[in-house]
């Protein structure tokens, strides 16, 4: 169960970083730094995409 949430998070978390960027970059006064890159994006969620994979993998073998 552990990592189907970390999973998540780590997928909403790479997708919230690159949203907020955007949303700041629009913005006049923004302090959000460089770009993230589509490379960390991507990275960031393969691996959290990877987790909930292994954990609905367990998930199945566990319960059927």
């Amino acid at each position: 169960m552990i990592r189907l949430v970390i999973g998540l998070f780590l997928v909403f978390g790479a997708v919230g970083e690159q949203d907020f960027w955007l949303e700041c970059h629009r913005a006049a006064d923004c302090l959000a730094g460089p770009a993230p890159t589509i490379s960390s994006l991507v990275l960031w969620s393969t691996v959290g995409l990877a987790l909930m994979a292994w954990a609905a993998a367990d998930f199945n073998k566990k319960y059927s």
